[in-house]
């Protein structure tokens, strides 16, 4: 089978790029570049799973689907204890950090790195996809939505655990592909990514904490967390829209894939989801209105009297007959 006259375009751009990186002794990219060219000249066809934009050095790497996916396998390891993503290889503009592109084994923490882990993310046990620098990040831009998930411990354990999983998972070459790389400083980093759910997952996810109110605004926190999302899918959309510079978000793309039809290898992320009426991380009423036991609690008696108390200035409390 001989490639088609977009496959020869490709392959003589690459050739071109092999020459130029290896003139100036720039081995990271003539690395990156040499992969490329090896599955074309290896799959012919394969080029369609390639799509590089030479002003700005971005490659888009689109998985090919049903007989063709056998192709992209060769150039990843889809196995547990695997990574799609480790370290930081660069950063933004604005200071945010961005993955490597490796798919390379799991990492065993240091004891220090492992507790800090484990406080935060305690699904996540043994090897981990993340270095102590990509998990102080993760600490510190979960840490942002924590005020206002706080109120509902089922729906914030939910949060973190959907964060924890995408930084840290040491299975993550099942549940994530890199679609998109871009060269920052002479090195390739992260710029796209599929991330492999289940829509049940993440339709739980999002009944957990569609109803949480912050605090006394009384107004849904997913109003500050989702953009007033009123469905899983425009919160995932909200999660994963790549930021500007300056702005906050995700500074790479996160693509949320439900539909699983063709796929060989994926094994979608499935963590357990707590229910917001759940006996261990229960909710209030306020923020789980859905819960069994706001149903079977009775509602008083629009006749009853009831009792209240309140404190004016620092007298001892009194209590009124009637409250409203």
């Amino acid at each position: 089978m001989e490639l088609s006259a977009g496959g020869n375009f490709v392959l003589r751009r690459l050739a071109f790029l092999l020459a130029i990186s290896s003139f100036f002794q720039d081995f990271e990219f003539l690395d990156s570049i040499f992969l490329v060219y090896k599955a074309l000249t290896t799959f012919p066809g394969c080029y369609q799973m390639f799509c590089y934009e030479m002003f700005n050095f971005k490659i888009t790497l689109v998985p090919p689907t049903g007989a063709q996916q056998s192709n992209a396998t060769t150039l990843k390891t889809y196995a547990e204890g695997y990574c799609s993503m480790y370290g930081i290889c660069g950063r933004r503009s604005d200071g945010k950090i961005l993955n490597c592109p490796y798919n390379v084994p799991s990492v065993k923490p240091d004891e220090l790195l492992s507790l800090k882990i484990q406080s935060l993310c305690p699904t996540i046990t043994g090897n981990v996809c993340c270095t102590a620098d990509q998990f102080d990040t993760l600490r510190g831009q979960v840490q942002q939505a924590i005020p206002f998930l706080v109120g509902c411990p089922a729906c914030l354990r939910n949060f973190l655990n959907l964060f924890c999983e995408l930084s840290c998972s040491p299975n993550q070459s099942l549940f994530i592909n890199v679609t998109s790389v871009m060269k920052v400083n002479d090195s390739l980093t992260v710029d796209g990514i599929d991330f492999y759910v289940t829509s049940q997952y993440v339709e739980e996810l999002f009944n957990s904490c569609k109803d949480v109110k912050f605090g006394t605004m009384n107004t849904r926190a997913m109003d500050f967390v989702g953009a007033g999302a009123q469905n899983y899918k425009e919160w995932l959309a909200f999660i994963g829209h790549q930021a500007n510079p300056n702005e906050p978000g995700s500074p790479y793309a996160i693509a949320f894939q439900t539909n699983l039809n063709d796929l060989v290898r994926i094994k979608p992320m499935n963590v357990t989801v707590y229910s917001c009426g759940d006996s261990s991380l229960g909710c209030s009423c306020g923020d789980c209105p859905s819960s069994s036991v706001c149903f079977d609690s009775a509602s008083p008696s629009p006749h009853e009297k009831q009792a209240c108390a309140t404190r004016i200035g620092h007298r001892d409390k009194v209590e009124l007959s009637y409250c409203a």
